[in-house]
């Protein structure tokens, strides 16, 4: 028994001494014999990173309304890493016939025109990037002689002469050779490599798609890629705000280009899409592919799933914005159409900011003419060639001069000084007889009059008089604290405006000096004050809120895209005005006084809440005055502060009943209409009582 067992064991120790020889054999021709030829085959394959652009984030309204979405799309994609070199001008040739059969456009901003004789033109960029200047047509013109060593006087001929020879285009006509350089051209401005696809086509039509997949084994490379495409549901809803997204340029490039972006990146360009690019901007997939040295592909691996972007969420009510904006420009037609000859019939554009007395939420910013910004770059000359601009954000960069809305700044002034009381009076005899050499007079006669019954009837007496004796420094003070005349912080591009002053005076008329007359034409907001229309709704919130002037802004939050975390929340700010409760509970009755029976009793005499309003028609170059108009209500406990201005609006009067049906949007939205007054009894301005 013991011999059979050592047999064994011995038998076993020769089996492993043998499979440890074959293993360590192996072992020596996998290092040393073969070692070169493994070595070398991983040398030869190379591993690329391909990027997978992510969802960009949406923009809704207060509510979660989608104000900025994607739509689903497909793109025509050229894929290096898959599409041999020799085929690429087959390549493209075959999918700008398969476009042009079915009337689907894709990228060339090559400046030479496509039909012989070739010369430099303007070119047609991708739809969402701004439309050229001349300038910049003039500079990309010479980029491209640059780019292809010619001196500065080579013409179009001469450029197309050197991309045929560049780009081997010899076998076709020059025609042809001309669509397909403009693609080989558009492919290096947009960094087509390994690692970063070029989209030739963007958003085309199903018809594409098949023709396109069906030619997938001719045309290795081509692909068709499920993407997104920007949507603006209601594209003429706060365009000026959401502003719009486009293929990054060479400049923003340079800045980007070091958080990641490429040069087929597409970035916001304007508005809330540009200011919060970082936020909407998703994080990218990303996947590795290896292909061996013959361009074989071994493996792709998705490493990176892409995460869309965040949703910003805006203060802005969409059904309150919709409905403004039509109120708005319904009263523009309706007063250019049925007023006097010199007082309101050149009337053709104006502007309304509702905003949130409690935070400075900013609920509707209106701009009237709008445009859609959907289709504004296929019309883009045309918009920027109205004379009505359409694409200006008068709301938040409009200055005007405020005329007499500006009074209760000034007797705000006047009170914290200590100028004037609430009881003090001021004689009104229709001509301001101060000064000798300078006389200028009111609308009306109103004899001795004090503040609440100044500020109803809009006296330009009193307010000539309590500006003489404050003084112009104490004035800027007290209107730059309420927000006329500086930047208001919010997030948006904005214009500052100005106060009176002898530094403003002498930087617009520097031959001319200040004087007294300077000062009393401050007092009723003339001379050279301006202030945007939010400066006035946020003022008019200040006055409502006796002196709490909280910093306007149009974004509330931003949320991951699922809602799952709110990843920014813009806080609500705050400063105190440097005047007493009872001087802004003064201010606000004779504001009161404006809207039962004053000038905007048309609007307001019986109106559901107690408002406060202020009227004024400052007079302006070049036509009827403007017409301006701020409130706020209920007084006493304020929600919210409306501004509107219509520009050669010819009388103020014209704009109560539109302040009205805007608080009726906010008040009683249409599911309580049946709640608001009507107001058709209400009695109408009149006309013969001077209008501030």
């Amino acid at each position: 028994m013991r011999n059979l067992l050592k047999n064994r064991l011995f038998y076993l120790a020769i089996l492993i001494l043998l499979v440890g020889g074959l293993f360590s054999v192996s072992l020596f021709k996998t290092q040393i014999v073969r070692g070169a030829e493994y070595a070398e085959l991983n040398r030869s394959t190379s591993v690329y990173t391909n990027t997978t652009e992510a969802a960009r984030g949406e923009i809704v309204d207060r509510n979660g309304v989608a104000l900025a979405r994607n739509r689903m799309c497909f793109n025509v994609q050229f894929n290096r890493l898959y599409l041999p070199a020799d085929q690429l001008n087959a390549t493209i040739l075959a999918m700008i016939e398969i476009l042009e059969q079915n009337g689907d456009s894709w990228n060339d901003t090559l400046p030479i025109t496509l039909a012989e004789p070739f010369a430099f033109a303007p070119y047609q960029v991708p739809d969402g990037e701004d439309q050229p200047s001349d300038e910049k047509v003039e500079a990309t013109i010479a980029k491209v002689k640059r780019q292809n060593n010619l001196n500065v006087y080579a013409t179009a001929e001469n450029v197309m002469d050197k991309l045929i020879d560049t780009y081997d285009l010899q076998e076709y006509d020059r025609a042809t050779a001309r669509k397909i350089a403009g693609v080989r051209y558009e492919m290096v401005e947009r960094g087509y490599s390994n690692g970063t696809p070029y989209t030739f086509a963007e958003d085309v039509s199903m018809t594409t798609v098949t023709m396109v997949q069906e030619k997938n084994v001719t045309y290795p490379g081509v692909d068709i890629v499920e993407d997104t495409v920007r949507e603006y549901p209601n594209g003429t809803l706060a365009p000026h705000l959401l502003g719009y997204i486009g293929p990054i340029s060479a400049e923003e490039y340079t800045e980007l280009s070091q958080q990641g972006y490429k040069l087929n990146a597409t970035v916001g360009k304007d508005g809330v899409e540009k200011l919060y690019e970082s936020y909407l901007k998703g994080t990218p997939g990303k996947t590795q592919v290896s292909r061996d040295k013959q361009g074989n592909i071994l493996s792709a691996e998705e490493v990176q799933q892409p995460v869309a972007g965040n949703t910003v969420r805006l203060t802005i009510d969409a059904r309150l914005q919709a409905t403004v904006q039509e109120l708005l420009d319904a009263k523009i037609k309706e007063i250019a159409a049925t007023k006097g000859v010199d007082k309101g019939r050149d009337a053709n554009a104006g502007t309304a900011v509702v905003i949130d007395t409690r935070t400075g939420e900013i609920l509707a910013a209106v701009n009237s003419p709008t445009y859609d910004v959907n289709t504004f770059q296929k019309n883009y000359t045309e918009l920027l060639e109205d004379s009505r601009r359409p694409l200006y954000n008068r709301a938040f960069k409009g200055t005007y001069t405020p005329g007499s809305v500006f009074k209760p700044a000034v007797a705000l002034a006047g009170l914290s000084e200590g100028t004037i009381t609430p009881s003090s009076t001021v004689y009104c005899g229709h001509v301001y007889t101060y000064y000798s050499d300078y006389q200028p007079q009111c609308l009306g006669t109103h004899g001795n009059i004090s503040l609440t019954r100044a500020l109803q009837v809009s006296c330009n007496i009193y307010f000539y008089d309590v500006a003489r004796r404050v003084g112009i420094d104490p004035i800027g003070k007290i209107a730059n604290q309420l927000g006329l005349g500086v930047k208001t912080g919010v997030e948006l591009a904005e214009s500052s405006g100005q106060i009176s002053s002898p530094d403003v005076k002498s930087q617009l008329n520097p031959t001319e000096k200040w004087g007294p007359g300077d000062v009393i034409q401050a007092g009723i907001g003339q001379g050279y004050t301006t202030v945007t229309p939010l400066q006035l709704a946020n003022y008019a919130a200040t006055i409502a809120n006796h002196g709490t002037h909280y910093t306007p802004h149009v974004v509330k939050s931003i949320e991951r895209h699922d809602g799952s975390e709110t990843v920014y929340e813009t806080p609500v700010q705050s400063t105190k005005v440097d005047v007493s409760e009872e001087d802004f509970a003064a201010v606000e009755a004779g504001m009161v006084a404006v809207a039962k029976v004053g000038s905007g009793r048309s609007g307001f005499a019986n109106y559901t809440y107690t408002v406060g309003a202020k009227t004024g028609t400052p007079q302006v170059p070049g036509g009827s005055p403007n017409a301006v108009f701020i409130c706020f209500g209920p007084v006493g406990d304020p929600e919210i502060a409306v501004c509107i201005i219509i520009e050669h609006g010819g009388d103020s009067v014209y704009l109560p009943t539109l302040a009205r049906d805007i608080m009726n949007a906010y008040f009683f939205p249409p599911e309580e209409e049946s709640a608001a007054d009507g107001q058709e009894g209400a009695p109408a301005a009149d006309p013969q009582q001077p209008q501030g």
